[in-house]
């Protein structure tokens, strides 16, 4: 039996392989030996000192155990704050995919507080359905707020969410319509970037808006009044999830840029005071208000979660006593167990009212003191799928605000890690490498999504309840489940104490709709902005135009690099040679800048790799080709009388003549047809024969499309670019 003679090499990896494994294996051990007399020694954890090494995996699974229950082991309508349902509707919406389902509910329609719809057995029809109507807050302003936005944008501050979360919100809302909140960490620039309407809101601390000694400024309030894009004002005096408290934003959420906006030290926690200070009753709320509303000449609410309900009743009576300029324009009701991205759980789980129990009462309030119509009420709080805003509706808010909701149309996967600032889904991290998987120009579309979708179910509830838009819907249309099963209307629940209007008639019978006279322009305008909302759509697929730019561009420079390649030592010469090349100094250089620059041009074009990079070169070299080997014979790369600028038609825009070279070309026909092949030299056609004039006209063309890419990158997509830009790109504070 013959031996078989092994490669040194192979020999010599088997070597290392067994020392490397041997040593990985000791160094284990020795790592296992430390953690045991670790945990041995130390009193502090019963589990480690009694199960050393074994016992640390309890922390272990501690944590990715709700991250399992999430995915594996939870019901889809058992999770809270939100369920998998709940999430998975919001999802699908910002997605503006297919929201139906099939087979039959997974809702227990029977379980206590369950919201039942009335629907009418003479539905609204799609044509006598009417679009939502518009609302008017504070018209006694200077500068009242006119909206027909149903469903906005609830309070989060930059800092609580990052960059690129503010700016999708500040892009969507302006595409959606509808408005969003800057939360009380000031007003930044990517509020504004989107050119959305803004509801600036001064927190406890009065970032944006605060002295050095931490009061209201008048001037720096006047400053964001001044602003057109900032239409209201809110007073928060407490939200969901930390009544009682003020706004937590943990040190490392702390960036420069954010210490800049709100005027606080980097790196240390902001925490603000648990109220203002200069409120302590309703008349200071009431003269804080007023003050704003001097400085400002726009409306003027405030926010708060409503646990003790008798402050109302001194609240209206104050305003009865004051005059109603003295009132806000509008209140912000927010549910206790409203969200946050840091609050003790002590106030999380025990401080407040549900929203279900405090928009009823607050409403009433202004209906039995006559102010409804003069303070709007906006309901917030949990309100993220079309039934609980269709349910807000009923019980008599004129506004939803959602801050959740837009955090999962954004991404956010309910991970809970808003207060370490490891946000897997860049929302509410400042980590840029985390940051970078959120990209503001798709997450816009789909806040955009989430609020025309909800708009649209909450449509399809109240025309099944028998009226034409969202805002007619009442108490009546809805019903709650008591504990018994049974199911008691909620104007029996909570009695209205508006007076009762013909809409509930309307609501049982549509014998005769009637259809409310449409003026032609405004149905010219409906028309056209559908039909711009059609041609915006065909944006998903913008990254065709720079591809084919790419794939047009990249064997010319291939062609023209290559050829300079096998022809290098003329180029060398052309560069260098000053009786009939451009006689320039370092020929060789020279020559290979150009030549290097179009053969790796062609393939930085044909990946995506640089191209905004590569294509400053690329024009440099087309400069250098239409001034010095073009320039003299005029624009036109082939003759033409039609070709532009030689054109007849264009008059005494014509800026050169094609007449010599047409007249060169019919002598060149004339002596092919009597000394030559001509039938088979035109045999594809009548102008297969034509004059090179070589003129500029096609370097031109390359450096116009090398112009666009330098603008507009290579795309998104299919280009090595925008991978590697959502990969690493780090954001410019």
């Amino acid at each position: 039996m013959s031996s078989v003679d092994i490669p040194q090499y192979v020999l010599t990896f088997l070597e290392v392989s067994t020392l490397l494994f041997i040593f990985v294996v000791g160094l284990g051990v020795l790592g296992v030996l430390v953690l045991y007399l670790a945990d041995r020694l130390q009193r502090r954890h019963a589990i480690r000192h009694n199960y050393p090494v074994i016992g640390r995996f309890r922390y272990v699974l501690e944590h990715f155990g709700k991250f399992f229950r999430q995915y594996f082991f939870a019901m889809d309508r058992e999770e809270l704050p939100f369920n998998r349902a709940e999430r998975s509707w919001v999802y699908r919406a910002a997605k503006n995919v297919d929201n139906t389902t099939a087979f039959g509910s997974t809702r227990d329609i029977r379980a206590t507080d369950s919201v039942l719809f009335v629907n009418c057995p003479f539905p609204t029809l799609g044509e006598d359905a009417t679009e939502t109507g518009a609302i008017t807050i504070g018209p006694d302003c200077e500068c009242p707020f006119t909206t027909g936005s149903l469903f906005n944008i609830s309070a989060m501050s930059f800092g609580a969410i990052s960059r690129p979360a503010v700016i999708a919100l500040s892009h969507g809302a302006r595409m959606a319509g509808c408005w969003l909140n800057t939360g009380e960490g000031g007003l930044s620039p990517w509020h504004l970037e989107g050119g959305a309407d803004l509801v600036f809101q001064i927190g406890t601390a009065k970032y944006g808006v605060r002295d050095a000694q931490g009061h209201l400024s008048d001037s720096k309030l006047e400053e964001i009044a001044a602003l057109r894009r900032v239409r209201m004002f809110e007073i928060k005096l407490s939200q969901g999830a930390k009544t009682g408290k003020g706004g937590i934003l943990p040190g490392a959420k702390v960036t420069p840029e954010i210490a800049r906006i709100r005027g606080i030290p980097v790196g240390q926690d902001s925490i603000s005071p648990n109220r203002h200070p200069e409120i302590d009753s309703v008349d200071d709320l009431l003269d804080m208000i007023e003050r704003i509303h001097r400085l400002t000449g726009k409306p003027v609410g405030f926010k708060t979660v409503i646990g003790a309900t008798a402050w109302l009743d001194e609240l209206c009576t104050a305003i009865e006593r004051r005059g109603g300029q003295s009132a806000p324009d509008f209140i912000t009701i927010d549910s206790a167990d409203g969200g946050s991205g840091a609050a003790p759980m002590s106030l999380m789980d025990y401080v407040g009212l549900p929203i279900s129990e405090s928009l009823p009462v607050v409403v009433n309030k202004l209906h039995e003191y006559g102010l409804r119509s003069r303070i709007k009420v906006v309901a917030s709080g949990k309100l993220i799928t079309p039934g609980e805003v269709a349910w807000a509706l009923c019980v008599g808010a004129d506004f939803i605000a959602s801050a959740r909701g837009f955090m999962f149309a954004l991404g956010c996967i309910q991970a809970m890690q808003c207060n370490r600032n490891t946000c897997p889904t860049g929302v509410t991290t400042h980590d840029r490498r985390l940051q970078a998987g959120l990209d503001p120009e798709l997450k816009a579309e789909r806040v955009r999504h989430y609020v025309d979708n909800m708009l649209h179910e909450v449509g399809i509830i109240a025309h099944a309840c028998g009226v034409r838009e969202p805002r007619q819907l009442r108490r009546y249309h809805a019903r709650i489940v008591m504990a018994d099963g049974r199911s008691v209307p909620l104007d029996t629940l909570y009695p209205d104490h508006q007076p009762t209007t013909p809409d509930k008639v309307v609501t049982l019978k549509h014998t005769t709709p009637y259809r409310p006279p449409r003026n032609p322009m405004e149905t010219l305008f409906r028309l056209a902005n559908r039909a711009q909302d059609l041609l915006d759509k065909t944006r998903a697929v913008d990254f065709l135009a720079p591809l084919a730019l790419r794939l047009y561009l990249a064997p010319v420079f291939w062609i023209a690099g290559m050829t300079k390649v096998t022809g290098f030592e003329d180029i060398v010469q052309w560069f260098g040679n000053p009786d009939w090349g451009l006689g320039l100094p370092a020929p060789w250089l020279l020559a290979f800048l150009a030549t290097a620059s179009e053969v790796l041009g062609a393939l930085c074009l044909l990946f995506g790799f640089a191209t905004r990079w590569i294509a400053i070169p690329l024009m440099f070299t087309m400069v250098v080709a239409a001034t010095t080997v073009h320039w003299h014979n005029g624009w036109q790369a082939v003759a033409d009388a039609k070709a532009p600028f030689a054109s007849k038609y264009l008059g005494p825009l014509k800026l050169e003549e094609a007449g010599p070279a047409l007249e060169r070309k019919e002598r060149a026909k004339e002596i092919l047809k009597e000394h030559g092949n001509y039938d088979w030299l035109t045999a594809n056609g009548r102008y297969s024969f034509v004059v090179l004039n070589n003129g500029i006209e096609w370097a031109a063309t390359y450096f116009i499309m090398l112009l666009t890419l330098f603008f507009i990158g290579a795309g998104r997509f299919l280009s090595l670019d925008y991978w590697i830009a959502r990969a690493y790109r780090r954001p410019r504070h």
